[in-house]
């Protein structure tokens, strides 16, 4: 992927002669899923409320390498577990919750990475599309294998595996999905045959993430928006060269507590917009917190007991600190982007009241450490890991501090820690892909711009354009306050003109609607090599002289260059991919 480090080429190497010998074929015909984990740096607990939320990528993950069955058989080993999983895609597979009574809902529970459960995922995987209907024909033979000592922290290794499954039984059966309904498949996956009871959030981070992007995600309405990363300035560097991402572990692979309260919240926080919804005549709602008016909740928060007003303030509070975080990051303002994190940190404690005590030591110490701008719990604080956003210049030193600190409170569980450290230095990552020998570093993840996501931008300069810009009916005179990466396809002629079917502005935005009837007529593909081709084209005969129209304030020839990078990075992409 471009800009990201991993996988490496010896990793896909090892990967590929594993499937090799299992297979008796050679490396070249070997497939390789990439799978990375994910991050919600502001967003904490609230997606089952329906709230909005922030996610990336991180460059870890799994690898699923494969080679489609000559039969329906499936054959898979691991990296991380003893045994071989052998079981037909045309075997009716039934739910099989790994969830007892009483347990906590946690989506990345050791109970899913045990020997006799990792096989699940893939049987989960062959469920979820059966229940639609979807018949397969071939199983695959695969070698699967983890990040090491990541699993089990927080970052949603389940999702992970889950989708990339998913990916492989789809490719060896010819079968084309779209991300958003490899979410689905994913939900089903984990809700219905693993009967965990969590959200979107993680497989959506995980197949819609770009990199240099910020996914936001209404976990209302499903929306998704890529919030892009600005240059700093001509004299710094790139933006996503400024800063590196840092995961403290615990040593915690077991919640210290088997206690329920931590499911308790999510009855709370519906117990509590009951309460607001009826004091404000909405008791018809669905009782979650996204239903309630903030209004309605400043003027009739005092009803909740003091439980139920902390998990509300938390709910309220963190929405607000993700729709501000949007706009650090699309501003390069690491520092109040961090701050934000840690108040979500903060209130994660104090008002949702989760994290065991290993953990907020943990915190506290990320808090003290060099460069770190911001930190807070990966996941739910009983176990696994904490994240933090620092100053690139100075992770190694953060990473000595966080390692020699904690081994000072938490001897015992600093010891259990598989890395060499205490923490470890990740980049951001991309979505869920397929990598080939012609796309390992090509950048793939743009069917993650889903058609909302294009429809885009932040900036500080211009607050008449906002996250929640639809059509203007007018030629934007200022559009290119708009990060131009996002003015292509269908929403490039919707942000510069105003709405489809409307008379184009100018030549540039003419190109923009052929283009976007162009991917309409192939079934939405924005990777067509022939649109691809013929927007560059097209945009090239428009440059070469056609004005454009009367006010505009951009320099319609830079923004050309950007989408033109875009449309090649398509264009390779569809080469590879053999599409037409």
């Amino acid at each position: 992927m471009s800009g990201v480090s991993w996988p490496r080429g010896n990793e896909l190497n090892e990967v590929k002669e594993i499937v090799s010998a299992m297979a008796g074929r050679g490396p070249e015909d070997v497939r390789v899923v990439v799978s990375p984990y994910r991050i919600c740096p502001l967003g904490a607990h609230i997606d089952h409320q329906g709230g909005t939320v922030s996610a990336m990528t991180i460059n870890k993950g799994i690898l699923l390498g494969f080679i489609p069955s000559d039969d329906t058989e499936v054959i898979l080993r691991s990296g991380q577990f003893k045994g071989e999983v052998r079981f037909s895609v045309d075997e009716v597979q039934q739910p099989k919750p790994i969830r007892k009574k009483g347990e906590p809902h946690a989506t990345d529970s050791p109970k899913l990475q045990e020997t006799g459960n990792w096989g699940n995922f893939a049987r989960g995987a062959v469920y979820a599309l059966q229940s639609r209907g979807i018949s397969l024909t071939r199983g695959i033979k695969g070698y699967i294998c983890g990040s090491e000592g990541l699993d089990s922290s927080g970052l949603s290794s389940s999702a992970a595996a889950g989708v990339a499954y998913l990916l492989a039984f789809e490719t060896a059966n010819n079968l084309t999905m779209t991300p958003t309904e490899n979410i689905e498949y994913d939900r089903l996956i984990e809700n219905e045959y693993l009967g965990l009871k969590n959200g979107i959030l993680d497989q959506s981070a995980i197949l819609l993430s770009s990199h240099g992007f910020l996914t936001h995600m209404n976990c209302k309405t499903k929306a998704h928006k890529l919030i892009p990363s600005p240059k700093l300035n001509s004299e710094q560097s790139d933006f996503q060269k400024s800063y590196k991402i840092l995961l403290a572990f615990s040593g915690l692979k077991n919640a210290l507590t088997n206690s329920p309260g931590y499911n308790l919240r999510v009855v709370e926080c519906h117990e509590a917009a009951g309460i607001l919804l009826n004091a404000s005549g909405n008791d018809k709602l669905e009782p979650r917190l996204c239903n309630v008016d903030p209004e309605a909740y400043e003027t009739h928060k005092g009803l909740l007991e003091p439980s139920l007003a902390k998990r509300a303030e938390h709910y309220f509070s963190e929405n607000t600190r993700v729709m501000k975080g949007l706009q650090a990051w699309a501003s390069g303002n690491l520092k109040e982007f961090g701050k934000l994190i840690s108040a979500s940190g903060l209130s994660s404690i104090q008002n949702y009241e989760c994290g065991c005590e290993p953990l907020k030591q943990l915190y506290e110490i990320l808090l003290k450490a060099p460069g770190v701008y911001g930190a807070r719990f990966s996941g739910a604080g009983f176990r696994g890991c904490c994240l933090a956003f620092v100053d690139a210049n100075l992770a190694e030193e953060a990473v000595t501090f966080v390692t020699e600190e904690y081994r000072k409170v938490q001897p015992k569980l600093a010891s259990q820690i598989i890395t060499e450290k205490a923490a470890l230095i990740c980049e951001a990552g991309d979505c869920a892909h397929l990598a080939t020998a012609a796309n390992n570093n090509l950048n793939l993840c743009m069917h993650g711009l889903d058609l909302l996501a294009l429809n885009i931008g932040v900036q500080a300069a211009d607050s008449a354009i906002s996250l929640g810009k639809g059509c203007s009916r007018k030629c934007e005179s200022e559009f290119c306050s708009v990060p131009p990466f996002l003015r292509y396809g269908k929403y490039c002629g919707l942000l510069y003109s105003g709405c489809p079917g409307e008379k184009p502005c100018d030549g540039l935005d003419a190109c923009c609607m052929k283009h976007d009837a162009c991917i309409q007529a192939k079934n939405n593909d924005y990777l067509s090599q022939e649109c691809s081709q013929k927007f560059i084209s097209c945009m090239n005969k428009f440059k070469t002289g056609a004005r454009t129209f009367k006010g505009n304030k951009c320099k319609v020839n830079e923004v050309i260059d950007v989408i033109s990078v875009v449309m090649e990075a398509a264009l390779l992409a569809g080469r590879a991919l053999h599409k037409p």
